[in-house]
């Protein structure tokens, strides 16, 4: 749920391509998440591929013109941690797959989605907020 708030706030205010390329630090995230809460070991050939990967998005910025002065800093914040959230919630999700059934995990996830989603839309209609409102 998390994941989603967060990309959709940066979404608002950074390029979907901006956010493309700082959303494809997810996997590097999900590798130091395992490190942390699972204390899996990071190989060399992990690490190795980490550099490589760091090194392909800074690769892409220069290449794109990454222009400092043009760049939202908080929309940026945003998507990092959507990132971040995402990378959490695969290493939760795989300590938990050894307790739980893969059906048990999405059941959860799924209701706490639409109970989350849906009290957010009584409260926002509760406020005088439409869900079809078009922003500029």
């Amino acid at each position: 749920i998390l994941f989603f708030l967060l990309q959709t706030l940066g979404l608002k205010i950074i390029s979907s391509s901006e956010a493309g390329i700082v959303q494809a630090m997810a996997p590097i995230l999900t590798l130091i998440a395992a490190r942390i809460i699972l204390k899996e070991q990071i190989g060399n050939l992990q690490k190795l591929l980490m550099v490589i990967s760091v090194s392909g998005v800074v690769f892409i910025n220069i290449m794109n013109g990454f222009n400092i002065g043009n760049y939202s800093y908080l929309g940026f914040l945003f998507i990092l941690m959507s990132a971040v959230s995402f990378a959490i919630y695969n290493a939760l999700t795989k300590k938990l797959s050894k307790t739980y059934s893969i059906f048990s995990i999405v059941y959860v996830t799924s209701i706490t989605g639409c109970i989350v989603f849906n009290f957010k839309v009584c409260v926002l209609l509760k406020l005088g907020f439409y869900c079809c409102e078009q922003t500029p």
